[in-house]
């Protein structure tokens, strides 16, 4: 075969190929709208009017709620990309005493939107018909949660509370509850003395230790500072999560509501 011959079967070969009809590239697959599927979830659990603005009324009469989503993204770490969603509910006639409401969401992103995994509806939190603030927070390599932060103001006194929840085995479960602070310095013995010794002013600074990243779940810092009945306090606790019960082992003096007695020790 001449030179000639085998150029022009090389051009044949070229132009039979460009003939050809080539095969579609793939539509690449859609991103998955986390806002709009949250809408659409939030409609199918609570009706029409969730969608309409950042808060709703539930109820009617003495019974309206005002709903607002506090808390909603991924769960970070999560290999099956779960999200998390709480929503907060206000009673708009409500008693000083009364909790406010906040409802718990596990959502799976699927191809029609968000699936509900588990929910815990109406948890009471706060008081005067508020239920404080939610965040998430990280609870370990795969684990997230909701960190729901409460408060209490009643007679000079002041509480406030954090706790830590997460849904276990299709469960809403309390991992720990621990002051956030103390206070009684509106209260009327301490208002009438001009040094009142039976004073308490603590917080209690929290936090979750993640520098192993790759621990199952993180321990729970507590670090207690300021002063209660004439004594500086500086206290720190490390717990470490108690896989057979569940919990961290907290003792009930991180929920205290005055000072630290000595029949009442410090735990550590």
């Amino acid at each position: 075969m001449t030179a000639a011959l085998r150029a022009v079967l090389a051009l044949l070969v070229l132009a039979v190929s460009a003939c050809k009809p080539q095969a579609p590239e793939p539509a690449p697959t859609p991103a998955f709208d986390a806002k709009a599927s949250l809408v659409a979830y939030l409609t199918g659990v609570y009706g029409v009017h969730a969608a309409r603005g950042e808060t709703w009324i539930d109820g009617a009469d003495d019974a309206r709620v005002q709903r607002s989503v506090c808390a909603f993204g991924p769960m970070e770490g999560d290999p099956r990309r779960h999200f998390l969603l709480a929503v907060c509910g206000e009673w708009l006639a409500r008693g000083h005493s009364s909790p406010g409401l906040v409802d718990f969401h596990l959502l799976e992103p699927t191809a029609d939107g968000f699936h509900p995994t588990a929910t815990a509806r109406d948890h009471g939190f706060g008081s005067d018909g508020h239920p404080g603030t939610v965040s998430l927070v990280r609870l370990g390599r795969e684990r997230g949660g909701f960190l729901v932060e409460e408060g209490w103001v009643g007679q000079g006194l002041v509480t406030g509370t954090r706790s830590i929840m997460e849904f276990r085995d299709g469960a809403l479960r309390t991992l720990a509850a621990v002051r956030s602070g103390i206070a009684n310095a509106g209260a009327a013995d301490c208002l009438e003395a001009a040094d009142c010794a039976s004073s308490f002013d603590v917080d209690f600074a929290q936090a979750l230790d993640d520098s192993a990243p790759a621990a199952d779940a993180y321990p729970l810092l507590v670090h207690e500072t300021g002063r209660e009945c004439g004594a500086e306090v500086d206290r720190r606790h490390r717990f470490a999560f108690d896989a057979a019960s569940g919990r961290y082992p907290v003792p009930a003096t991180l929920m205290r509501e005055d000072c630290l007695r000595p029949s009442n020790p410090d735990p550590e």
